[in-house]
């Protein structure tokens, strides 16, 4: 197998008048297994410029390194990839991705890059009959953190198809937990099966009502499906909570064998209406479920009536915006003569959008009839400092609603006084994030802050979120901001030697393990050592690892069953704490 290695260069701007030209350098280096530490030969490498995002390539020889000769001084990021090979650095914390300054003049040698061959699931889908299913849609789900939502949840990895033996296999794998997923044939939407026959030679050849069928499907919308079963997870239940976990590691192969009963699937319909009798329609349409994260959709016919089919029994959620403005939620195309392309919906502040959600539970029957009339809510409050002191700089509040996809409240900026106001909140529950913003995403507090309390009303809106409904909307959001000089030292007694670091994380005490906040993580140096500055107070267990999942230490699960492993500190107002421990293997 070879990687691929993207390597960008900086641009180049003429030396100013009486200033000294910068003089070029090189990067040398090699590219390595990640499980047997041996050189990959003929790997296609490169390195990503920082600033401007332009890239080159070279290629490791029969040394086994990779040369870039004639580079200019900057900032620039290695990052391997390539065939059979997965990024160790995109999605596990260890051997991370090399991060340099290469300064006027410099030669910079020895960077060692390392991939992993990636995972696989392979398997075959057969009918009670023991028949192999053939072009069964086969997808596997990666248990990943949902940034958006700040949740775990299940998300559409990799996807194939069955043979005519009814096999598949799925590659590409990034080590971590995964789910697979067959979807019987009869589910797969018929624009899927027709997709560009209408027009053609073929298609004229059909009987007339068949092309009238076809087009009529073509044109119904995603939504409209044929009649079918439910998706079966492996192994052979139409429940994700019973599916079996599939644990990828680097180079690992796992098979699998799905046998596909008639489990019947079940709908949703309903419409959305405009409550204010002004004419909205919806211009943003999705369905989620609570455990597995589905595309974002936006079809909904003209009327505002909705269907979704091929559901299981479970708990969904439905997201709407209505608006009177039919450029709403979208943008015009760079390419000329191209309709408005479709956008994430926030911000949502538009003053002429509703915006609704509806939690529904489907037992073993259809849900008809469900009406969702979106109410235009506000939460505004208050963040201060005890004492009345100064606030830090750059803050937004934003809440996360557990039940909605991309239709998230945008995040309000205070004002001058702490003061702010969060528009256009659906219905539904939330997790309190203070924050800073860095290109519209969150960042964290500025070192040192943390929120010591948030109060909605009469509820503790930290301690497992809050609800939002018309009764609620018009609490207010009370926030207190603290800040910590407390430190917590850590030493690892043994060091990765062939990194010269190792992840450790400060993972806080179970009952405030939903608040991503109150985590802390960083790279030991050389000698092994780390220090958080200005630490929230509390308990604490500390973990350090050579290689980890990104983001594991953020899924409660996964740390109960390692507990035992770390070590727990208890960190108090202006506390001084050390540890000194080994890593997990």
């Amino acid at each position: 197998m070879t990687s691929l290695l993207v390597l960008t260069l900086g641009l180049v701007f003429p030396a100013s008048a009486g200033v000294q030209a910068s003089q070029q350098g090189s990067v040398r280096g090699s590219v390595v297994d990640v499980t047997t530490n041996a050189p990959i030969t003929a790997a296609e490498v490169a390195l990503i410029n920082l600033i401007h995002g332009i890239s080159t390539t070279a290629t490791t020889g029969r040394a086994w390194e990779f040369l870039f000769s004639a580079v200019e001084p900057g900032r620039y990021l290695l990052r391997p990839r390539g065939d059979g090979y997965v990024e160790v650095t995109e999605d596990v914390a260890g051997a991370r991705s090399r991060s340099i300054v290469l300064r006027s003049g410099e030669n910079l040698t020895d960077m060692t890059l390392r991939v992993g061959a990636g995972g696989v699931i392979a398997g075959t889908v057969l009918d009670l009959e023991r028949e192999p299913v053939v072009d069964a849609p086969v997808s596997a789900f990666r248990y990943v953190y949902d940034a958006i939502r700040y949740r775990w949840t299940w998300m559409p990895a990799q996807h194939a198809r069955t043979t005519d033996r009814g096999e598949f296999r799925i590659g590409g794998l990034h080590p971590g937990r995964y789910v697979v997923r067959a979807t019987p044939p009869s589910n797969v939407e018929l624009e899927d099966s027709f997709v560009g026959v209408a027009g053609t030679d073929a298609f004229r050849t059909l009987p007339l009502d068949v092309r009238t069928a076809i087009t009529s499907e073509q044109g119904s919308g995603s939504n409209q499906r044929r009649d079918g079963h439910l998706p079966i997870y492996y192994p052979n239940t139409p429940d994700l909570r019973q599916a079996a976990r599939i644990a990828i590691d680097f180079g690992r192969e796992s098979y699998v064998q799905i046998v596909m009963p008639l489990e019947p699937a079940f709908s949703i319909r309903g419409a959305a209406i405009d409550p204010t009798s002004q004419g909205r329609l919806p211009t943003f349409f999705s369905l989620s479920s609570r455990t597995i994260r589905f595309p974002d959709s936006e079809d909904v016919a003209a009327d505002g009536t909705f269907e979704f089919s091929n559901l299981a029994p479970g708990s969904y959620d439905i997201n709407v915006i209505l608006s009177t403005n039919e450029s709403a939620g979208t943008v015009p195309s760079p390419i000329d003569g191209l309709p408005p392309l479709p956008v994430p919906v926030q911000p949502n502040t538009h003053p002429d959008r509703l915006v609704g959600h509806a939690e529904v539970t489907v037992i073993n029957e259809d849900v008809e009839d469900i009406v969702i009339a979106p109410e235009a809510m506000t939460v505004s409050g208050r963040v201060e400092v005890p004492g009345g002191g100064m606030l830090p700089g750059g803050l937004f509040v934003a809440i996360r609603g557990l039940g909605l996809s991309s239709n998230q409240p945008h995040p309000a900026e205070l004002h001058a006084d702490g003061a702010f106001t969060i528009t256009h909140v659906p219905q539904g529950d939330y997790l309190l994030i203070v924050t800073g913003l860095s290109g519209g995403m969150p960042n964290g507090l500025p070192a040192g802050w943390y929120v010591d309390s948030a109060r909605f009303g009469a509820v503790d809106a930290l301690a497992a979120g809050f609800r939002v409904d018309p009764v609620w909307a018009g609490q207010r959001l009370d926030i207190v901001l603290r800040q910590s000089s407390s430190r917590l030292s850590v030493t690892i007694n043994e060091v990765a030697r062939r990194e010269g670091a190792v992840f450790v994380a400060a993972v806080p005490d179970a009952g405030r393990r939903h608040r991503p906040d109150l985590y802390r993580t960083g790279w030991t140096d050389e000698r092994g050592f780390l220090s958080f500055d200005g630490i929230a107070p509390g308990q604490y267990r500390v973990f350090a690892w050579e290689r980890i999942e990104t983001n594991a230490w953020l899924d409660p699960e996964y740390i109960a069953g390692i507990e035992s492993q770390g070590r727990l500190v208890r960190i108090g107002e202006n506390g001084r704490e050390s540890v000194e421990f080994r890593v997990i293997r």
